[in-house]
């Protein structure tokens, strides 16, 4: 794990392994809800001021933990 001395397990994919059931839902895009105001998700705050401002955050303290370059990518924060 990024920040300590746990080494982070990969789990490489090719053409024609099977996948976690989780993964075989289609990809919706980005979501993102306040879930104190809008409990039902009814309104995607992606593309608003916001986004930035946690995304921001959330780049800031994957450096803190030293997280690989691969997850900033992985995560469209490069």
């Amino acid at each position: 794990m990024p920040g300590t001395n746990v080494p982070v397990i990969r789990q490489p994919f090719e053409r024609g392994d099977r996948l976690p059931y989780w993964a075989l839902a289609g990809f919706m895009g980005k979501q993102l809800f306040n879930l104190k105001e809008d409990p039902q998700e009814e309104q995607n705050l992606i593309g608003s001021p916001v986004e930035k401002e946690l995304a921001d955050k959330l780049r800031e303290a994957l450096k803190q933990v030293e997280a690989p370059d691969d997850q900033f990518v992985r995560l469209g924060l490069a």
